[in-house]
């Protein structure tokens, strides 16, 4: 059983069609599927500082009671300048710590953000480049549709060339 040749540049056509459309679907799943887990490191990120931030506040609150309690242990007052003075101290290292868990978080989401834009503009781009390729795939199926089944009908014209020594 043999099919003639313009039967077959359609059928090739509408299989490269398909082909490229099952990539594009493909692609679509894995960047919905990358986004999610973008947003879901995110999410995770966010939490995890601010379950850090809380334990370092609470270090500090801490490392407070300590202090008042050595202090009135030792016989000192607790209202006393040095005491102050090693709790604001206390305090001082604490605000230093969180605004680095801070910006630690905001670098890492930063991160995040971009990988997730740069991920969705390639998918957008292999997504329009499949449909790009289908488009072309179908007319240059259909043209060799044409050509196989009406083969005079498509002579190729030629123009004949100038010659730069006629132009003299």
């Amino acid at each position: 059983m043999s099919a003639d040749p313009a039967t077959l540049a359609i059928v090739s056509a509408v299989a490269s069609g398909v082909s490229t459309y099952s990539s594009i679907q493909a692609e679509k799943a894995r960047s919905k599927a990358q986004l999610a887990e973008y947003e879901r490191q995110r999410k995770l990120n966010e939490l995890n500082a601010i379950q850090e931030e809380n334990r370092r506040k609470e270090k500090a609150e801490n490392d407070k009671e300590n202090n008042k309690a050595m202090f009135a242990a030792s016989g000192f007052d607790p209202a006393s300048r040095s005491f102050l003075t090693i709790n604001d101290e206390v305090d001082r290292i604490a605000a230093k710590d969180i605004a680095n868990i801070r910006l630690n978080k905001a670098s890492t989401i930063a991160a995040l953000d971009t990988a997730s834009y740069l991920d969705k503009a390639k998918s957008s781009a292999k997504v329009t480049g499949g449909y790009m390729s289908i488009i072309s795939t179908s007319a240059k199926g259909y043209g060799n549709y044409q050509i196989y089944k009406n083969p005079k009908s498509t002579t190729v014209k030629t123009y004949p060339m100038n010659n730069p020594e006629d132009d003299i």
